[in-house]
């Protein structure tokens, strides 16, 4: 191991970086420094400028993925290699930004429908319910089984902001109010009851509960008021 190496590896520990992206830095780094065949330590703005054009014109690398390679280059330089003056000459790629794709409820139903079996459409129901990422429900984060009984949420991703959520149509319900007020309070024994509930849940928070986020309106208010606001600008 090298004299860098090892230095950049103990700022990383100092930092107390996790072990994924120690390895994503290192391994940036280590890219880097081979296609020049030389140390980093000899290296400056115009090897970095050519090895980012490298990156999109050659090798044709998503912008998030050279951001995560110019983050890690702007810790070698900065953090590790103590140049300041180097963070300017490692700018980050533009990232085009994607509108999120919106179901319709009939789409939810028949993906919800789906399901095989009682696990698989109580999970669908709950990141539906609760605004979850997809990924929520491969982890082990996301929620845990009771053998004794059935199902018992523990920590969440917190979902997007009531107010964002509404602009795109969606009524994404705050994983504290539901875990509190119906996932702590209730043991689903079958799935029409798990879905009368959840139901009786989401329809209380979004129709009938004002929100401070939303300038004390519920969801359907400040949705219906969104959609006429958007009609009269768009005549």
């Amino acid at each position: 191991m090298t004299h860098l190496r090892q230095l950049m590896l103990d700022e990383l520990q100092r930092r107390n970086y996790s072990p994924s992206t120690v390895r994503c830095y290192i391994h940036a780094v280590t890219d880097f420094s081979k296609y020049f065949h030389r140390s980093p330590e000899r290296l400056g703005p115009s090897h970095i400028r050519e090895y980012q054009v490298h990156l999109f014109r050659d090798r044709k690398l998503s912008p998030g993925t050279i951001q995560s390679r110019c983050t890690a280059l702007r810790f070698l330089f900065v953090k590790t290699l103590r140049r300041p003056y180097l963070l300017d000459e490692i700018p980050f790629p533009k990232r085009p930004r994607k509108l999120p794709t919106v179901l319709s409820p009939e789409e939810v139903a028949r993906l919800i429908d789906s399901a095989r079996n009682l696990m698989h459409r109580t999970m669908l129901m709950t990141l539906y319910a609760t605004g979850l990422r997809r990924t929520c429900s491969v982890t082990p984060r996301a929620l845990m089984v009771c053998e004794t009984r059935m199902w018992r949420w523990t920590t969440f991703t917190p979902p997007h902001h009531a107010a964002n959520a509404a602009r795109c149509g969606l009524f994404l319900l705050r994983r504290v109010h539901f875990r509190d007020e119906c996932l702590n309070v209730h043991w689903f024994e079958t799935l029409a009851e798990a879905k009368q509930l959840i139901e009786a849940w989401r329809q209380e928070y979004n129709d009938s509960r004002s929100h401070r986020a939303l300038e004390d309106r519920t969801p359907s208010e400040f949705a219906s008021q969104y959609a006429a606001s958007r009609v009269l600008t768009e005549t």
